[in-house]
């Protein structure tokens, strides 16, 4: 199992897990966005009666929740009933559809529940209500908790309900790794399909369904199984023949403990503590799978955070070997052997001393027994094979003499530590009887030839070796042969094990550990030349950039441990960690979803950790939604992949918001307008914006203004003034808080004077009466031209054309300033043609008279006298042609000539009777 299977570190963008400890308050007004946060029962949403919305639910840890809205929102003001299960109705919430269009509402009470919604397109205006049922049911306890840590193998055992639960059987439980249940790990009813132990790192959803087909209660809780540290190993190969090495480091410099073992063993065997191991044949003993782990220590936390990473060994090509005749002399050909495959391979060759091939068997398969290599001398014979795993490999079998004495000396000598190099050990071969001449091999048993030489007329081979399995051949001169073939070992020293990254990223400073499962001495070079030297358990604090080099040695010098140089850069981070947080999203009644903002660092780099206020984590990705009003929060961001940053966590209150502030509407009668005041008594602070309407008589309403610090307005019309009041959100947006009117039915101050726009005066004395505004303390008549006072009495009569102003004074102090107009009823003006064209719409007849004709009557005579055309006009407009003819007489059209026109005007109210004659010529 690798990394990726075992607890990977798996990144989720979003977070989808939240669990809800304490009842929320009962009710949340307004459109609330976000993933999972608590366990949450699924509900068809049913549309009835312009309510959408749930109407069959469940109660999860004793309360369900149900979204409701409102289809298609007026500008009026709605308010949500809900008559409970006992028959009692309360008033949920008021208000305009962008505080209240969306409404959820929590249910504690299993039972029938009656929503209504009532509608008021103005404050006066009687309600049209609607309203649906709904049913509640009672649903599972839920105890999954948001997060579990995992303590190095300690994996926590997973429960959706109290296993005391008595409705536990009802339930059947289908545990997932996402929020669709595609990924399903675990399904069963009642008491086992309850508890599950997780295998991985990482999110995991359980949904808990009735049994009974008829119940549509469905509940879906969430959470995250995981370490209370990040880190992530950097792995160099997951796969290794047998003889290769794999290379396990972290991406970031944590201290800690490695260890090792077989899958299948429950042992686990210390690597000791460094920063990166190297694992090979002394680890992998075996064919198989190894887990590899590694436990970090963190001051902060009492729980070890472990990640187990996994490398398989393959197992390299295998052949047993049969000797069927051993030589039976020098130089006689007269050996041979067979070989016996152990596992599949894809070629096998056997070769000569040049690694020639010299016979290709090519692929074969496990337990083929090889036609015998026949007409052999003594000596060593090297065979490669690859195996159908991909693993090479030389393999070597002696065959030596029937009888060979022993005529070799061999002593070996340990590996030499060499600093940066290649640590290398000796063989020294004599030849007791006396000196030789011939050719010499030795073969490594792990990697094929090593080395070959010559000796001449000598008894003493000497060669420099790194540690390992060797055979070493002699062939005398003129075909002779060695008459032994024998092996010998070089023993290994081992670097020490300390391994440093290349490359240490830090914040500030760095407190290098140097924790090793050997008594080692240290020496830092730091980039200005300085040197610091420590042992095993102390530690280095690193503050400047630069290249380091670390020389380690062993303190027991002539042990099996050899010294090295560790190189290193430390880079530092360029700027500290700046973040805080902001409000993503939020509803009016208060729930928030709040997001990390970062002014350095990326998403994608970071690591983050929400905390409750007893220090458990509740959440780990960048968003994070609270779930109880009065909690106080951490905030820490730490960067991947760089030692740990002393952070200073961020602490975010979750207060919830004042939701509504009482208000009340009063005002005062001005002179010629109402005055009304808003009055906040409490809470001021949280009043950013106010709107004002009036409602008028007829059923119409009219904006009238609206601001932050709107708490006047002034208006002349009676009607109802409404005030709504809005609070900001932090995420953006308004949400009401409080709404409220009054009503202004009639004036009780005297009215200002209702003046005609014009009035009529006769310059021919014709009695006219006078103008009078009604009752008032004082009169002032001003003549604009010239602005001449023309009178104070309360009446008026006009001597001449004109503008006028009047200026009153009431009883109650006010002034009241109108103007008028003038003009002389008397002095008649007329428009007539003398002339007229038949047949032109644009030169016909018409007549136009002066203001104060009220009456008109027209006759058209002929030269004979005869009367041709009369007509008559009683609706007669300001400047406005009457009294038009088309210059037709029954019909056709009037003979050409001169006509005689009598025009009467009258004005009966005033006395006016004027008669007009004129001549009209008609043309062609």
């Amino acid at each position: 199992m690798n990394s990726a299977e075992q607890f990977p570190t798996s990144k989720v963008g979003k977070f989808l897990v939240w669990f809800l400890l304490f009842l929320a308050p009962l009710l949340l007004v307004g459109e609330e966005k976000g993933s999972l946060s608590k366990p949450e029962a699924k509900y068809m949403a049913n549309v009835a009666q312009g309510i959408a919305g749930p109407t069959d639910l469940c109660l999860t840890l004793g309360s369900a929740t149900g979204d409701y809205s409102i289809i298609d929102p007026s500008s009026g003001e709605y308010t949500w009933l809900l008559q409970n299960p006992d028959g009692s109705t309360s008033t949920i919430t008021k208000g305009g559809a962008a505080s209240v269009g969306t409404i959820q509402i929590r249910y504690t009470v299993p039972g029938s529940y009656t929503l209504t919604l009532e509608e008021r397109t103005s404050p006066s205006a009687s309600p049209n209500s609607t309203s649906i049922s709904i049913t509640v049911a009672r649903g599972p306890g839920i105890i999954l908790k948001p997060d579990y840590l995992l303590c190095v193998e300690n994996i926590p055992t997973l429960q959706a309900m109290d296993p005391a639960d008595p409705d536990l059987g009802k339930y059947e439980f289908t545990w997932a790794r996402d929020e669709e249940f595609v990924n399903v790990v675990y399904q069963d009813s009642g008491a086992s399909g309850n508890v599950f132990t997780p295998t991985e790192e990482g999110y995991y959803y359980v949904q808990l369904k009735q049994a009974d087909a008829s119940s549509s209660c469905e509940v879906t809780a969430a959470t995250y199984v995981g370490p209370p540290v990040d880190f992530e190993f950097v792995q160099n190969k997951e796969e290794v023949c047998q003889g290769e090495s794999v290379k396990i480091e972290l991406d970031t410099p944590i201290n800690g403990e490695w260890w090792y073992r077989k899958q299948g063993d429950s042992d686990k065997i210390s690597l000791g503590s460094s920063y990166a191991v190297t694992l090979g044949n002394t680890q992998f003993t075996e064919p198989g799978t190894y887990d590899i782990g590694f436990i970090a220590s963190d001051p902060n936390s009492s729980c070890p955070s472990e990640r187990i990473t996994t490398v398989r060994q393959k197992e390299g090509p295998k052949i047993n070997f049969n000797t069927i005749n051993t030589p039976s002399s020098c130089g006689v050909s007269d050996g041979s052997f067979e070989m016996i495959i152990v596992n599949d391979m894809e070629s096998v060759s056997l070769l000569d001393e040049d690694l020639n091939v010299t016979l290709d068997y090519g692929p074969q398969q496990a337990g083929a027994v090889l036609p015998p290599v026949t007409g052999l001398e003594a000596g060593i014979y090297t065979i490669a094979a690859t195996n159908t795993e991909g693993c090479a490999g030389y393999l070597f079998h002696p065959l030596n003499l029937s009888e060979a004495p022993d005529e070799t000396d061999i002593v070996t000598f340990k590996e030499e530590c060499v600093l940066d190099g290649f640590n290398m050990g000796r063989v020294e071969i004599t030849f007791p009887n006396g000196n030789v001449t011939g050719e010499y091999r030795i073969l490594s048993a792990n990697t094929g030839i090593s080395t070959y030489g010559s000796l001449s007329d000598g008894n003493f081979i000497s060669e420099d070796l790194p540690g390992g399995i060797y055979f070493f051949d002699f062939e005398y001169e003129e075909d002779a042969c060695h008459p032994l073939i024998k092996t010998f070992r070089i023993e290994r020293r081992r670097d020490v094990p300390f391994s440093l990254p290349e490359v240490i990223e830090i914040c500030d400073s760095y407190e290098l550990s140097l924790q090793a499962s050997l008594d080692l001495n240290f020496e830092l070079t730091q980039p200005d030349g300085t040197m610091v030297t420590a042992n095993t358990g102390e530690s280095f604090l690193l503050e400047e950039e630069g290249d380091y080099s670390l020389y380690i040695a062993p303190v027991d010098a002539d042990g099996d441990y050899c010294p090295i140089i560790q190189e290193f850069r430390v880079e530092k981070l360029d700027d500290q960690i700046d973040f805080s947080y902001e409000v993503i999203d939020e509803n009016c009644q208060g729930d928030q979803i709040w997001g990390v903002v970062m002014q350095n660092l990326d998403v994608e780099d970071a690591i983050f950790r929400w905390y409750n206020s007893v220090g458990e984590i509740v959440g780990r990705t960048r968003e994070y939604r609270p779930t109880e009003f009065g909690e106080v929060y951490q905030l820490t961001v730490q960067p991947k992949a760089m030692a740990a940053c002393q952070i200073t966590p961020l602490e975010i209150p979750f207060d919830q918001p004042i939701l509504s502030v009482s208000a009340v509407l009063s005002y005062e009668e001005e002179c010629d307008f109402f005055s009304v005041n808003l009055e906040v008594p409490e809470n001021t602070d949280q009043v950013t914006w106010i709107e004002w309407t009036l409602f008028l008589e007829d059923g119409s309403a009219v904006d009238l203004d609206a601001g932050a610090e709107l708490y006047d307005i002034s208006d002349e019309r009676t009607g109802i003034y409404e005030a709504i009041i809005y609070r900001d959100k932090q995420s953006g947006g308004r949400c009401e808080i409080a709404r409220v009117n009054i009503s202004i039915e009639e004036r009780t101050l005297t009215p200002k004077p209702e003046l005609e726009d014009s009035y009529p005066f006769c310059s021919k004395g014709n009695g006219i009466p006078a103008i009078d505004p009604g009752p008032y303390e004082s009169y002032s008549w001003t003549y604009l031209t010239g602005d001449v006072v023309v009178g104070t009495d309360s009446t008026f009569f006009p001597k001449q054309a004109g503008l006028y102003k009047l200026a009153v004074l009431t009883v109650e102090g006010c002034i009241y300033e109108e103007e008028f107009r003038v003009y002389d009823v008397c002095d008649i003006d007329y428009v007539l043609p003398n002339a007229m064209i038949l047949g032109d719409a644009e030169r016909d007849f018409r007549v136009t008279v002066s203001e104060g004709v009220s009456e008109a009557e027209m006759y058209v005579i002929n030269s004979t006298g005869e009367l041709i055309h009369y007509a008559t006009e009683n609706e007669i407009g300001f400047q406005e042609p009457i009294l038009h003819w088309d210059g037709k007489v029954r019909g056709e059209y009037a003979p050409l000539g001169t006509y005689a026109i009598i025009l009467i005007l009258r004005n009966p109210e005033y006395g006016l009777d004027e008669k007009i004659t004129k001549s009209l010529l008609i043309l062609e």
